[in-house]
């Protein structure tokens, strides 16, 4: 089982902590949460990319190339319209968070 605890960053982090969180597993993202470990945004691979193509360094703040909106689903959410969440946005991977927006767990459309 993927330890997805490992793609976790601060909103403090770096672009480099979020290329590094990516590239720590299979997931093939990170999340950022805020000093209270509420998911407060996502970075994929594209994300940071498109934000090195754009001209930020690899050592600017996360904050700036993360998605802000990214979708998630709470804890408990039926497995079936989490996919269903995953397939109408095209996403391969979906936070899973409790009820004050602390991440839980990362679903993955291999996970289905």
């Amino acid at each position: 089982m993927t330890d997805w605890r490992k793609t976790i960053v601060s909103v403090d982090a770096t672009v480099q902590d979020a290329i590094a969180a990516i590239d720590s597993g299979p997931l093939h993202i990170c999340l950022v949460t805020d000093h209270d470990g509420r998911l407060v945004g996502t970075v994929t691979d594209g994300d940071s990319r498109r934000a090195l193509l754009r001209g930020e360094s690899i050592l600017s703040p996360v904050h700036l190339v993360m998605n802000k909106s990214p979708h998630m689903v709470t804890i408990g959410t039926p497995q079936d319209n989490v996919l269903s969440e995953m397939e109408v946005y095209d996403i391969r991977q979906m936070p899973i968070v409790d009820g004050n927006g602390v991440p839980v767990d990362v679903a993955s459309v291999d996970d289905f």
